[in-house]
C-alpha cells in the first residue's frame, strides 16, 4: 500500500538513501571530500576517501542517515517526523513564517528550501505564492535490467568469473544529431534491483538501488533520453514540467494494471514493436505486466530510445539480448524546474528562502547535493553575521 506522505521519496534520507549511494561528482569544490568525511564519520566504509568510483549502499545508508539524525540532534537541532511544509507566509517580499501540516505556523526569516524534487504540492505552493521559478530541461525513459553475470561476461570478457573483480558496471551514451537528441545510461546500479518508488497514488516510477556488496543476481541502469523545454512547455507555467511527467506516470501506473505493478518488454522486442509473449525473471516488485512501452513514453523518446539503445549495442555488444528486459517508466533524473536564486543564494522574489539541492534544480546527486547545501548554509551565515 503507497502512503504518499512516507515513502521512498519522503522517507528519512529521501530517495538517495534508496539507491546506489553512488558518490562520485563532476564537482572539484574542496568540500566534497568533507562530506565524505563525515559521511565515514557516520559510519561509512573509510574506502569512499580513496576510491576512484565511490560507493556505500542502500543497507549502509540507512544506518547512516539514522547516525547523522542522532548527531543533529546532540548538536541541538530539532528534527521532526510527519511534518509537511503546508503553506508560506510572505510578506512585502519576504518570507515571514512557514505553516505545518495546515495547522502549526512557525515564525522565521530565514529558510533553506531544501526539498528534493518530488514534492509537487510544494512547488504548486511556492509558486502560487510568488517565488520566481524557471522551466528547465530533464530526462526521462525506462529502466534496462541484465543478469548481473551477463554483464561480466560483456565487461570481462574470459576474465568475467575471476574471484577478485567486483560486479561489473557500464556507462553508454549516443548522440543522434538527426534527432538532436542524445540517450544515455544513468545511475547504473550493479547487483542491485529496479524498485517502485511512486510518490502519489495512481502513478508508477522506476528507480535502481543496491545494497553495499553489490551481491544481488541483477544489473540495472535508467536508459534516458534528453527532454527540452520545448517539449512541454507550451505555456508559461514553470511547473509545466510537473505535469508532463506525470502524464507518463499515469500512464505506467495503468499498463502495468493499475495495481503497482510496472509495464515491461524485452529489449529486442521493444525494438520490434512486439509485445513480449513472455518475460523471464525480473527484480521488480510486487511484479511486471508485459506490454507495448510505446505507450508509456511519448513519441520523441520512444523514437531516440530505440535508436539509442542500438547504438549501444554497437559499442557493447550484448547490451540488447533475449536476457535483458525494459521496465518502465523513469521519470525522475533530475528536476524539470529550477527556483530562481541571485548571488547570494537567496530566492530572486522572496528575501529569506534559500533554495538548494535536487529540487531547487542546482544538482543531481549526493555529493552535489550536500555540496549544494552547505552552500546555503555559508551564504544564510553570511547574510545574519
Amino acid at each position: 500500500m503507497l502512503n504518499p506522505q512516507s515513502n521512498v521519496f519522503f522517507g528519512e534520507g529521501g530517495a538517495g538513501t534508496f539507491s546506489d549511494g553512488k558518490l562520485t561528482s563532476r564537482s572539484q569544490n574542496p568540500n566534497s571530500h568533507w562530506v565524505k568525511e563525515i559521511l565515514v564519520e557516520m559510519g561509512a566504509s573509510s574506502e569512499i576517501l580513496v576510491e576512484s568510483k565511490p560507493h556505500i549502499g542502500t543497507d549502509k545508508l540507512r544506518r547512516i542517515i539514522i547516525n547523522l539524525r542522532k548527531k543533529l540532534i546532540a548538536m541541538g537541532c530539532r528534527i521532526e517526523f510527519n511534518a509537511r511544509a503546508s503553506d508560506f507566509i510572505i510578506k512585502n517580499g519576504q518570507i515571514n513564517s512557514i505553516v505545518v501540516n495546515e495547522k502549526e505556523e512557525i515564525s522565521t526569516n530565514h529558510l533553506i528550501l531544501a526539498m528534493g524534487q518530488s514534492a509537487d504540492d510544494t512547488y504548486e505552493n511556492l509558486y502560487q505564492r510568488g517565488v520566481q521559478m524557471e522551466s528547465k530541461p530533464f530526462a526521462m525513459g525506462l529502466r534496462i535490467e541484465h543478469p548481473q553475470a551477463f554483464i561480466n561476461s560483456i565487461q570481462y570478457g574470459k576474465w568475467h568469473k575471476h574471484p577478485q573483480l567486483p560486479p561489473a558496471e557500464y556507462f553508454v551514451k549516443a548522440s543522434l544529431p538527426g534527432l538532436n537528441r542524445s540517450v544515455y545510461t544513468f545511475c547504473m546500479c550493479p547487483g542491485g534491483p529496479v524498485i517502485a518508488c511512486s510518490a502519489s497514488h495512481g502513478s508508477l516510477i522506476t528507480n535502481g538501488m543496491s545494497n553495499s556488496r553489490r551481491s544481488g543476481e541483477f544489473a540495472n541502469s535508467a536508459v534516458v533520453v534528453n527532454v527540452r523545454v520545448d517539449d512541454f512547455a507550451g505555456v508559461e507555467n514553470p511547473l509545466a514540467g510537473l505535469a508532463f511527467r506525470k502524464i507518463w506516470e499515469q500512464k505506467a501506473f495503468v499498463q502495468g494494471g493499475s495495481n503497482y505493478c510496472a509495464p515491461a518488454q524485452k529489449t529486442t522486442d521493444f525494438l520490434k514493436n512486439k509485445i513480449s509473449d513472455k518475460l523471464g525473471r525480473t527484480s521488480f516488485l510486487p511484479g511486471v505486466q508485459s506490454v507495448d512501452l510505446c505507450q508509456v513514453l511519448p513519441e520523441f523518446a520512444r523514437i531516440a530510445l530505440k535508436r539509442g539503445i542500438c547504438e549501444f549495442d554497437k559499442n557493447m555488444s550484448g547490451f540488447v539480448s533475449e536476457e535483458s528486459i525494459l521496465i518502465g517508466v523513469e521519470t525522475r533524473t533530475s528536476s524539470p524546474l529550477r527556483i530562481c536564486r541571485g548571488k547570494d543564494g537567496q530566492s530572486t522574489s522572496v528575501r529569506g528562502i534559500y533554495p538548494c539541492g535536487e529540487g531547487a534544480g542546482y544538482s543531481g546527486g549526493i555529493i552535489s547535493s550536500a555540496v549544494d547545501g552547505i552552500k546555503a548554509a555559508q551564504n544564510l551565515i553570511n547574510h545574519i553575521s
